[in-house]
């Protein structure tokens, strides 16, 4: 997401870009809004739903995309779940992959495919038989399912109480505990400072501690590069915004709209589009004449991944101007630089890949405004963003 390069008519090209993801998405099982209810039936996939509160009873015969705040699946899933939200729970059975990124994770349900995740509490409850391997980082991870693959990954508390056929490689781990129903077939190799709690019950293969080896770097080099770098992105974040405020100043006001007035269908919307957008430029290069537009696609969609925290900051900036009354400009370039600012050193916590996420939501909440202020443009229901800001009041 880092790149020192930005040209003017950036913001330009990413709203073309918006067309492909728009089409896709028209010929989909769409479901969005606050509070989401698929009800109990049969439905075609793909199905991709967004909200607060999302509930899928629904069978699904294909994949399904959530992003949002809490979701519960409760039907059979026929493809893979693909999550993006901060509490998911997955009662219903899948028969592909689970790849999800959140807060909390409780999968009830058997997957015959794989498991990826990673959040801060993941629980694999003793339902949740796992067909293939288990990849999972958090800091507080339970797998209490059988599994009939490896497991691998990373956390500061991880309890194992399940029989798990291959190996076990945990990279990083504080406390790692193997329960009394513990049955590992394969090898259990982890890396800790503290020895491994094994239950006496317990069955397992070889066991290998690896000692962490910290990274002999000298401390005034890497602080140097570092605060070198975030004043870098920092200083080029608030030159990209300057020259858009001059050159699209109503381009700004109108993106900035869209994500105060949804900022939970922006996310949604967006990471729905950060996922599909790759997929149909590899689509378009298959044919010599889809080349070209694909290679379009894709410069604008490194370019929205760069814009990202300038496109986030500005609408925090706006809000804070809005809620505090900040009338004069100064104080909107202000809003603007302490949100950027924030946005920033957020993205550069490493612990439990805080900062990750952070620059993710960054990236959904560009590309989802930039869709739904050129979904509502062509809708009619915004004007045209080269008409002055005040006739948009």
């Amino acid at each position: 997401m880092r790149s020192k390069k930005w040209g003017r008519y950036v913001l330009v090209a990413a709203l073309i870009m918006c067309l492909i993801p728009v089409c896709i998405a028209s010929a989909l099982e769409v479901r969005n809004g606050d509070s989401v209810y698929v009800p109990a039936g049969d439905i075609k996939g793909p199905l991709f739903v967004t909200g607060n509160n999302i509930t899928v009873d629904a069978n699904v015969s294909g994949d399904v995309f959530v992003a949002g705040q809490s979701v519960v699946i409760n039907g059979l899933v026929a493809g893979d779940v693909i999550a993006a939200v901060n509490t998911a729970s997955i009662n219903g059975s899948v028969k592909g992959d689970v790849r999800v990124a959140c807060n909390t994770l409780n999968l009830y349900g058997p997957v015959e495919g794989s498991v990826t995740g990673a959040g801060n509490t993941m629980y694999l409850k003793d339902k949740a038989n796992i067909g293939r391997d288990v990849v999972i980082f958090g800091n507080t991870v339970e797998i209490l399912g059988a599994v009939a693959g490896e497991v691998m990954g990373a956390a500061n508390q991880m309890y194992l109480n399940a029989p798990i056929v291959g190996d076990v490689t945990i990279w990083d781990v504080q406390n790692l505990v193997v329960g009394p129903s513990g049955t590992i077939g394969g090898k259990v190799t982890y890396t800790s400072s503290n020895k491994a709690q094994i239950s006496p019950d317990a069955k397992t293969g070889e066991i290998e501690q690896l000692t962490p080896k910290p990274s002999p770097v000298p401390e005034m080099k890497t602080k140097y590069f570092s605060w070198f770098g975030t004043f870098g992105q920092f200083a080029a974040g608030l030159l990209i915004w300057g020259a858009a405020y001059l050159l699209f100043p109503n381009m700004l006001s109108s993106l900035g709209r869209v994500g105060r007035e949804a900022p939970w269908a922006s996310i949604g919307i967006g990471f729905l589009a950060a996922v599909a957008v790759p997929v149909a430029a590899l689509l378009l290069m298959i044919t010599m004449i889809g080349m070209p537009l694909s290679f379009i696609l894709m410069s604008a969609y490194f370019a929205v991944l760069i814009l990202a925290k300038v496109i986030a900051g500005d609408a925090i900036g706006r809000l804070m101007a809005e809620r505090f009354n900040w009338n004069v400009r100064g104080y909107q370039f202000l809003g603007f630089a302490v949100a950027l600012l924030a946005l920033i050193l957020l993205s550069k916590i490493l612990i439990f890949g805080f900062g990750f996420f952070v620059s993710l939501i960054a990236v959904c909440f560009a590309f989802g405004v930039i869709i739904m202020s050129f979904y509502r443009w062509r809708k009619g229901k915004q004007v045209p963003l080269s008409q002055p800001e005040t006739a948009l009041e």
